[in-house]
């Protein structure tokens, strides 16, 4: 483990938020979340996006003549619309898989339920012989192809969605993505981690608890073979970090997966967002101490060129307009049961329509950029790396072990939605012991910290892939090991 990583105190908070307010770069809850006020937001009725599993396809999971790659469109015009600039990638995706894809078309608004209960019978209707498409490509923003459908799918299927402010962003990709595959690949990538230190709490903690602990476990890894990388590097130190260190190590023109903690940039504190328009241009963007990412500094840029970009920070992917924590956060103000102004969480969470991060929009309309991005939907904690609460870093090192080896992308968040889906089990199976308890009018079971394991559950099941999901790093496939010819065995008279 990083030295720096060892001298981080285990008092730290074990619930702190990555938000940064957009004006004076201050951390939204500088202190955290206290544990006594978190134990207020249980639900009664646990109410999850994540399906149960209804079916195994079988068969390699990265062979699309297996697994299926359909669609998920808007309903009306607007989905033939998005259906026509991305037809190539629809073409291609045909051809490898051997068939025609399944376009399935929505409406823009699913209640949770209402997610569920599509996603299930989609995935028990039996169109094809091994079963539905496994690789779904949502097209549209999140106020056109409903959130709550892709949170709900995660668990299930391999997942990705694309959203651009115009169309040509749509075709830009398609045209990106298949000038990946049809060049010369290489037989390895480069594998980034980046820490925004900027002292804070948030950043303090998850340095300690993701960042430091996945790099190290990548590094012996590959010095055991089982880590497929062209080279390990860990972008800048304690003392010398921000945005020119990380934006050279983007810009070699080599495929490179990176993972990157900091802030995510939240509403202002004096005023809020003084437009829709500008919480759509800003909000997400990482905070980088005096200086921030935003989507116009990598819109142009060179920046992770057929790469992999894992981001952790609040908002990274975008912005629900029903976050599961508002009514809670809502009721903490209300009843000042918490000491800390929570005015700028609530103004980044007041949305009346969900939108898609502009930072990872940019970076994937942009040829010389990366194939995929995973981020962040709502507000994130570190509780989903946490393992005291039920999360692990051994999520996310998964994650990216799956795409540095070639694997298709969506395998990846795939990953952290069955991780989800198996907290959300646990919760349930809790909740209903201590209701039966109530019923039989017995002393209920003692589970501590069942807030924070909602909060986990809910933490990790915010991680959504934007991007094609059956896209893959350009690696060359490795050579298969020439068998020894041995000469029959005599049989012994």
């Amino acid at each position: 483990m990083p030295e720096s990583a060892k001298k981080i105190p285990r008092r730290s908070l074990k619930d702190a938020l990555l938000l940064m307010a957009r004006d004076d770069g201050s951390p939204v809850l500088a202190h955290g979340l206290p544990l006594d006020v978190a134990q207020t937001l249980l639900p009664q009725r646990l109410e999850t996006n994540v399906l149960a599993s209804l079916h195994d396809a079988g068969g390699d999971p990265n062979d699309l003549t297996h697994q299926k790659w359909g669609i998920v469109a808007p309903e009306g015009p607007l989905g033939d619309e998005l259906l026509g600039h991305i037809r190539p990638l629809l073409r291609a995706r045909e051809a490898e898989q051997q068939e025609n894809a399944l376009i399935y078309r929505v409406p823009p608004r699913m209640s949770t339920v209402q997610a569920r209960a599509w996603g299930r019978q989609i995935l028990l209707h039996r169109s094809h012989p091994q079963g539905p498409p496994r690789y779904l490509l949502l097209l549209g923003d999140l106020d056109q192809v409903p959130l709550e459908l892709q949170l709900a799918l995660n668990s299930e299927c391999y997942v990705g969605r694309l959203a651009f402010p115009a169309g040509s962003g749509y075709a830009a990709y398609a045209a990106k993505v298949l000038h990946w595959e049809r060049r010369v690949q290489r037989p390895a990538a480069r594998m980034l981690f980046f820490t925004a230190h900027d002292a804070t709490p948030a950043t303090r903690l998850s340095y300690r608890e993701l960042m430091a602990p996945t790099l190290q476990q990548c590094i012996e890894d590959h010095a055991r073979g089982s880590f497929q990388a062209k080279e390990i590097i860990e972008v800048g130190d304690h003392s010398n970090w921000g945005c020119g260190p990380l934006l050279r190590q983007a810009a070699v023109p080599i495929p490179s997966t990176l993972l990157t903690l900091s802030h995510g940039i939240g509403a202002p504190r004096r005023g809020g967002w003084s437009s829709d328009e500008e919480q759509r241009r800003r909000q997400g963007s990482m905070s980088l101490g005096t200086e921030s990412l935003e989507a116009s500094h990598v819109e142009k840029r060179r920046f992770l060129p057929g790469g992999f970009w894992f981001n952790v920070s609040c908002f990274g992917a975008g912005t629900p307009s029903q976050s599961s924590y508002f009514p809670w956060l809502k009721r903490l103000q209300e009843e000042k049961l918490f000491n800390e102004p929570l005015e700028t969480v609530l103004e980044s969470l007041a949305r009346k329509e969900p939108f898609v991060c502009a930072l990872p929009q940019s970076v994937l309309a942009n040829p010389e950029g990366p194939l995929a991005v995973i981020g962040h939907v709502d507000l994130a904690w570190t509780l989903a790396y946490c393992e005291k609460y039920g999360g692990h870093p051994s999520h996310f090192a998964n994650a990216l072990r799956l795409v540095m080896s070639g694997c298709r992308v969506g395998l990846a968040i795939h990953v952290l939605g069955r991780a989800a889906a198996n907290l959300y089990a646990d919760l349930g199976a809790r909740l209903q012991e201590i209701e039966q308890a109530r019923a039989w009018n017995l002393p209920p079971p003692a589970f501590p910290s069942l807030h924070l394991l909602w909060m986990t559950c809910n933490d990790l099941s915010g991680y959504v892939l934007l991007g094609d999901p059956a896209v893959q790093l350009p690696l060359r496939a490795p050579k298969a090991k020439p068998r020894t010819s041995r000469p029959p065995r005599q049989r012994k008279p």
